[in-house]
């Protein structure tokens, strides 16, 4: 298929955003992207709740992605969440930014751009389960490699206020296990608390930190941050268990399995490993399609302040970038402006353009 009429992203994004796509229920939508496409002559693979569509043949292959899937809305929106309400110079609803905004960005792009289609092929996966992991990008990589090849770039969308984004810091997601010996609250002599000898390991957390010296010029340091803690069965009964959640983020100057090392030697209780399979990513910065977005774009270059979907394509070089603020993602009443919905779109199709004429 060649380009098509430019596609109104304005109301592209509000019909998205009436739809609504919690992690694990994304089909009404990818239901509802699949007709789109074809009302213009594409012809759109679904494979459960992913799609993919493609235009031109040549043999180097651009993939954009971003994720069809929002977090719940909260007990605190004050407005209707699946509205797709326009007002003030805004986009309202539940995932504007993050990711909706992107989506119907990336869709007028995909379908606006212009490029020789015998030289380059455009691909745009819309993925399911970005924010809870599952069955999403890390499952449809798979399907587009054995239908299109090892992609030769990656442009993964996020809210990015249209900052170049050319790596990501790793995950470790711990659990802290600290055991003792219960007895009467009003005998602490007689057990052993578990809660003090936990709270020992929470203050531990900075001196693993501390003992990761440097940082990396994109990515900054590596955080060691206590997040949840449960434990305790009654006021008056010293605890024999209590259990810290950690969110650990790597960086490529000790990567997952040294911060780990020095995790386990900082502390004392058992440490319990949840997840590890985000380790950090960093695209080398003379890669094309880092030349073309700096080209294209002309905004800042720098590191991603969580985690995306980019880690799953990380055999191709990538970047991560789109329109929104970021400050704006999971929280009530979000929205996007107007004026950044399609600036993002305009973005989009400059770096597909200059992409393929550095190709």
């Amino acid at each position: 298929m060649s380009a098509r009429a430019p596609v109104d992203v304005v109301a592209l994004l509000s019909r998205l955003l009436a739809i609504p796509s919690i992690s694990k229920h994304e089909a009404e939508k990818v239901a509802f992207l699949a007709a789109f496409f074809r009302e213009r002559g594409a012809a759109p693979v679904v494979e459960g709740r992913n799609l993919l569509v493609a235009r031109g043949h040549g043999p180097q292959a651009l993939l954009l992605n971003t994720h069809t899937d929002t977090v719940p809305d909260s007990p605190s929106w004050t407005r209707q969440p699946f509205s797709g309400e326009i007002a003030e110079g805004r986009v309202h609803g539940l995932g504007a930014t993050d990711a909706q905004g992107c989506l119907a960005a990336m869709c007028a792009a995909f379908l606006g751009a212009a490029f020789d289609e015998a030289r380059g092929r455009l691909l745009l996966a819309a993925t399911c389960d970005e924010e809870t992991g599952g069955e999403g990008l890390e499952k449809f990589i798979g399907e587009i490699r054995q239908r299109h090849g090892l992609p030769a770039a990656v442009v993964v969308g996020e809210p990015t206020d249209l900052a170049i984004c050319v790596g990501q810091r790793g995950l470790l997601r711990l659990v802290t296990r600290a055991r003792g010996r219960a007895c009467h609250a009003s005998r602490p002599h007689e057990g052993e608390n578990a809660l003090l000898a936990a709270a020992r390991d929470a203050l531990a957390g900075e001196e693993v930190a501390a003992a990761l010296p440097g940082e990396h010029p994109l990515l900054g340091r590596t955080t060691v941050v206590p997040t949840m803690i449960s434990g305790g069965v009654k006021a008056n009964v010293v605890p024999d268990l209590v259990e810290i959640t950690w969110d650990v983020r790597t960086i490529p100057n000790y990567g997952n399995d040294r911060t780990l090392e020095v995790f386990r030697s900082k502390v004392r209780s058992e440490v319990i490993v949840k997840s590890s399979r985000f380790h950090p990513i960093v695209t080398d910065p003379v890669a094309d399609i880092v030349v073309a977005a700096r080209e294209a774009l002309g905004t800042p270059v720098r590191g991603f302040g969580g985690i995306s979907d980019l880690f799953w394509a990380r055999e191709s070089p990538g970047v991560i970038v789109g329109p929104g603020k970021p400050e704006q993602s999971h929280t009530a009443d979000e929205f996007i402006l107007v004026d950044d919905l399609t600036a993002g779109a305009s973005a989009y199709r400059r770096l597909i353009e200059r992409f393929f004429d550095h190709g």
